[in-house]
């Protein structure tokens, strides 16, 4: 009862809130540390490419519809790659979520499936040159837009970046159109 934080009431929900917020980081920091370890040993499981993004759009479903968001996703035939399931959900979960999180109400997002290649293309303002350079940096959000109020940690793009280069798999991210597309060159499943 002492001080401008007297009424617990008030401020202890708000030191929660921060404590579970700086402890999810933690997690997300240490998760990101065992990646590069962990891909070496990993047993690569046979993907198809539609099941998986499929199983992602699922855990956004109630996000994406509270926004209005028009989700479209487009996969050629039925193509399959070699990759760690749980290593590739994690990454496509960061990809999906982002782009649910920083699309406009009533906005679109395309994620298109071709044999070796994935995208995920959001409609939202393109990222300027200096801000593209520092987006696999821990922590770095590029704009207000991209804060903690949004639901980001800093941290998604990084982990997203630690998973492919672990599984020695190049990407882009560059504006297209009027958004922002993430592609992604997946491994070939010898047939």
């Amino acid at each position: 009862g002492v001080g401008k934080y007297k009424d617990h009431n008030v401020y202890l929900p708000e030191a929660i809130d921060t404590v579970d917020h700086l402890n999810g980081m933690v997690k997300e920091i240490l998760n990101a540390s065992r990646i590069q370890g962990e891909a070496e040993r990993a047993v690569k499981d046979d993907l198809c490419i539609r099941e998986e993004v499929s199983a992602a759009i699922k855990e956004y479903e109630i996000l994406a519809r509270s926004k209005h968001l028009h989700i479209e996703v487009n996969v050629d035939g039925n193509p399959h790659f070699l990759m760690n399931r749980q290593h590739f959900q994690r990454l496509l979960s960061n990809l999906i979520g982002n782009a649910i999180r920083y699309t406009d109400a009533k906005g679109e997002i395309r994620i298109e499936g071709h044999p070796g290649e994935l995208s995920v293309w959001n409609s939202c303002p393109p990222l300027a040159d200096e801000q593209l350079a520092r987006i696999f940096e821990p922590f770095y959000r590029p704009d207000f837009s991209r804060s903690t109020y949004s639901g980001g940690t800093g941290l998604g793009l990084y982990i997203v970046k630690e998973i492919l280069d672990a599984n020695e798999l190049n990407c882009s991210f560059h504006p297209q159109g009027n958004g922002m597309c993430f592609s992604i060159m997946l491994p070939q499943n010898p047939e």
